[in-house]
């Protein structure tokens, strides 16, 4: 079973590729979950591939997407249009949705930590204000 949750008006949906925290620091932080995800990174006309990337979840709803070790974006769960969550044994798939017709990111999450990612990330938008 599938369960979408849409919250919130269309608001900026940071993608761009930043400069980001040390992930050692932020990892080690109380609270957060760390973890390997597949990342879809789209291509023209339509292609894509998956790219394993560290993905940090801090306990304000801010999910940090590392392309490399130095490089990444920031995605703030609150200011998404949706969030889609989709778990079938050991894998978890997360798409996130700036707004009708803006960027999706797409996550998949395989192995032991599955269902805790899936805890985290449906316990956060169920607690969001306004749902």
């Amino acid at each position: 079973h599938s369960r979408i949750l849409s919250f919130g008006p269309p608001t900026t949906f940071v993608m761009a590729l930043i400069d980001m925290p040390v992930q050692e620091k932020i990892c080690s932080e109380e609270g957060v979950l760390c973890g390997l995800a597949e990342v879809e990174d789209r291509r023209s006309f339509g292609s894509s591939s998956w790219d394993k990337q560290m993905i940090v979840l801090r306990p304000n709803g801010c999910l940090l997407i590392y392309k490399t070790p130095e490089i990444g974006r920031i995605v703030h769960l609150n200011e998404l249009y949706r969030i889609s969550i989709t778990m079938k044994r050991k894998t978890l798939n997360v798409e996130l949705t700036s707004g009708k017709k803006e960027k999706v990111t797409r996550l998949r999450f395989e192995g032991e930590l599955v269902p805790i990612w899936g805890a985290k990330l449906f316990l956060y938008k169920i607690s969001l204000p306004g749902l």
